[in-house]
């Protein structure tokens, strides 16, 4: 999966742009934050699946009984 554009030109950003001795802590943040959402990528997965099947949730509404 290819990231959007304004991340990867954020992470040029941010590596070209530091000093010389700080890339490496700038690109073990970025790299965290890659494992990171890789991780969660189960989740997110989920999530959308049930959005997709019970719809938009009104303000107040509670999810039915058993989906939450």
């Amino acid at each position: 999966m290819v990231p959007p554009p304004a991340s990867c030109q954020q992470l040029l950003a941010d590596a070209n742009l530091t000093p010389l001795y700080e890339p490496p802590a700038v690109l073990d943040r970025w790299a965290a934050a890659a494992e990171s959402l890789q991780g969660a990528a189960g989740m997110i997965q989920t999530a959308r699946a049930n959005a997709k099947n019970l719809g938009p949730l009104l303000d107040g509404e509670a999810p039915a009984a058993g989906t939450a």
